[in-house]
């Protein structure tokens, strides 16, 4: 099978796009206890690492994607929220994980 220099660079473009995109979420919280039951999770939120998360994302400036800072992100007593969405998931989950102390996150 040949591939044509327009078949590569679709491809690679595609790769490129998939691997530049990721969710982005009006809030999020941290999380401990977290539990499945046959398809229900389960978890008690942590205010204390939410906000310590929060507040983290909100110093965030690592690049140009829109996950990369969240100069609107605010903990409002329970979650972390963003009016424009710019909470990345991963990046939440890494704050409440590594510099916090829960056990994980969930976001919108």
């Amino acid at each position: 099978m040949k591939f044509s220099i327009l078949h590569i660079a679709a491809i690679i473009l595609a790769t490129a796009t998939d691997l530049a995109t990721g969710d982005l979420h009006h809030s999020a919280v941290c999380v401990t206890k977290r539990v499945n039951f046959f398809g229900h999770k389960t978890f008690q939120i942590s205010p204390n690492a939410t906000m310590c998360a929060c507040t983290f994302y909100k110093g965030r400036n690592t690049g140009t994607n829109p996950w990369d800072k969240c100069e609107d992100c605010k903990y409002d007593g329970l979650k972390c929220t963003s009016e424009n969405g710019t909470i990345g998931g991963d990046e939440f989950k890494y704050y409440c994980e590594k510099k916090c102390g829960a056990k994980g996150s969930e976001a919108d």
